[in-house]
């Protein structure tokens, strides 16, 4: 797909560069929209809401990384599609929290549904059969947040996620040999936006909504992975169960 007109040229100095000349695959299209429409969500947050106390967000995120840092961890489950199928991910976060408002850290990822396509294939006598054949991807990730809206019982929250890691299929053979292909790399880029909202003293319940980016040199994962993420959860609030059985 090209993206400009033939006859645009951006010249700097003595080089010309032709734009018509940069093309995209075209199953990279629909990502790269969904990428903007996230970019231009998150740029918005950033510049037209306010905290708290009426101050702008750069600000207000500034003034919560002054603040004493205390150890943050969650475990957070994310729906997606892959190859039309639903599609769950479980995610163990650890960080550090910023004032309620601020958290970054490391997190480890892995896809708990079971997701089956199939293909061709090698079975353990070297014969090419065609399998049914189950997918398997877990990768590492880093991660910020920001609380950009809180009120009563009510949290907003805007997440971006950038991780890395590997994916692979399996399937059992007819001599009951199991076959997997060679792990792949992926690389995943996943911003989306939550609210919770607090319904006991110790119990919320969410929703949101986000996108998958993948790259992966595996055409699967490249064409595959990238999906719209859907959060629906419900958190005990252990942190604060903590706090609350440690101050008696």
């Amino acid at each position: 797909m090209t993206l400009f007109p033939k006859q645009f040229r951006w010249k700097m100095g003595k080089l010309t560069v032709n734009i018509d000349q940069m093309r995209f695959p075209e199953n990279m299209i629909m990502p790269l929209f969904y990428r903007g429409i996230f970019c231009l969500l998150l740029l918005h947050c950033s510049t037209s809401i306010y905290g708290q106390k009426g101050n702008p967000v750069f600000r207000d995120i500034s003034e919560a990384l002054q603040q004493k840092p205390t150890f943050d961890w969650d475990i957070d489950t994310r729906n997606s599609f892959i190859a039309a199928k639903r599609a769950g991910v479980i995610g163990f976060k650890a960080g550090f929290d910023f004032g309620k408002s601020v958290r970054f850290g490391l997190g480890y990822n892995f896809l708990y549904t079971t997701v089956r396509e199939q293909f061709v294939s090698r079975n353990s006598k070297g014969f090419r059969v065609n399998a049914l054949q189950r997918f398997h991807m877990r990768y590492g990730s880093i991660y910020g947040e920001y609380v950009y809206y809180r009120k009563n019982n009510l949290k907003m929250t805007v997440q971006m996620l950038f991780g890395a890691g590997t994916s692979q299929f399996r399937f059992v053979d007819e001599y009951s040999q199991t076959i997997k292909s060679p792990w792949k790399a992926v690389f995943l880029y996943e911003p989306h936006m939550t609210g919770d909202y607090k319904i006991l003293r110790f119990l919320s319940v969410g929703a949101g909504l986000g996108y998958r980016i993948v790259y992966s040199p595996n055409k699967f994962s490249r064409t595959r992975l990238n999906s719209p993420i859907y959060i629906i959860r419900a958190n005990i609030l252990f942190k604060e169960l903590y706090d609350s059985l440690k101050s008696r």
